[in-house]
C-alpha cells in the first residue's frame, strides 16, 4: 500500500525548517538586488544575514551590505566579537546609510562617523551634528547671502562690472564676517599633555568639518585669495589661542 502524506502536514513541517543557504542566497539576490558574491558572503553566518536584513529595511541594500561585510566585519574580527555581540545595532548602520543617501555626508565622511560610533560617541546623526560634518550640497543659502550683498550695494556692484578690480571692496566687507564665523564655529580644543603649541598639520582634519568648508566656499565664491588665506589663518590662530587659554586655565 503506497504511503500517502497529507499535503497540509508536509507544509507545516516545511514551515518549521530554517531557510536553507542556497534558498536564502537566491532570495537575497532577488529581494535586495545583491550580487551572488555579496549574498554569498552574507549567508556564511545566519546571524550576519539577519543583521543585514534588519539594517536594510527601506535603505540602499548594496550600501548596507558593504558596511556589514567590510567595516563592521573588520571591527568585529579585530575585537574577537561575533555579530550578535556587536555594539552597533542594525538600526544604527541603517541610520548611517540614510545620511549618505540623503546627501548629508559623503561615503568618506561616513567612515569617520563610523569610527566615532564604534568608539561610543553616539548615534550617527547626532555625531554628524555635534561635529559639524555635514557636507555642503545646497548652495541656496550661499547664493542668497551673495545676492543680498550685491542688492544692498548697487553702486559698488556697478563699479565691479566696469572695473573687476573693484571686487576688493566686497573682500574688505566680507573679511570681518569670515573672521567672526571662524571664531564661532571653532571649539577650543583640550590642552595636550605636553602643553606645547600644536603643529599646524594637526589642524588639517578641520577642513573636513562642514562649518569650515561652508565658510571657505563663501570666500571662494566671492573670488578672492586674500579672504581665503585670512580665513585659514584666523581658523588656525584661534585654535592656537584655544590651547593657550586652556593652558592658562
Amino acid at each position: 500500500m503506497p504511503l500517502e502524506l497529507d499535503p497540509a502536514w508536509v507544509k507545516a513541517i516545511e514551515d518549521t525548517l530554517p531557510e536553507l543557504p542556497d534558498a536564502k542566497k537566491a532570495r537575497l539576490q532577488s529581494q535586495y538586488g545583491l550580487t551572488a558574491y555579496d549574498a554569498g558572503v552574507l549567508i556564511i553566518e545566519q546571524a550576519r544575514a539577519d543583521y543585514f536584513e534588519a539594517a536594510a529595511k527601506g535603505r540602499d541594500a548594496k550600501l548596507v551590505s558593504n558596511w556589514v561585510t567590510n567595516e563592521l566585519a573588520a571591527k568585529l574580527t579585530a575585537g574577537g566579537l561575533d555579530i550578535e555581540d556587536s555594539p552597533l545595532k542594525p538600526d544604527e548602520i541603517a541610520e548611517l546609510v540614510a545620511l549618505i543617501e540623503e546627501g548629508v555626508i559623503s561615503s568618506k565622511i561616513a567612515k569617520d562617523v563610523f569610527e566615532r560610533m564604534w568608539a561610543g560617541e553616539g548615534r550617527p546623526r547626532a555625531i554628524v551634528e555635534a561635529q559639524g560634518l555635514q557636507q555642503v550640497s545646497d548652495t541656496g543659502a550661499l547664493e542668497k547671502i551673495i545676492d543680498d550683498l550685491i542688492a544692498g550695494n548697487p553702486g559698488q556692484a556697478a563699479s565691479v562690472k566696469e572695473k573687476p578690480q573693484a571686487i576688493g571692496w566686497f573682500v574688505v566687507l566680507t573679511l570681518p564676517v569670515s573672521i567672526a564665523i571662524a571664531v564661532l564655529v571653532m571649539r577650543e580644543p583640550p590642552s595636550p599633555p605636553n602643553h606645547n603649541p600644536p603643529h599646524w598639520r594637526q589642524y588639517l582634519p578641520l577642513l573636513k568639518r562642514g562649518s569650515v568648508v561652508r565658510l571657505l566656499l563663501v570666500d571662494i565664491a566671492i573670488g578672492t585669495g586674500p579672504v581665503l588665506a585670512g580665513t585659514l589663518f584666523f581658523t588656525y590662530f584661534f585654535a592656537i589661542r584655544g590651547y593657550e587659554r586652556s593652558d592658562a586655565g
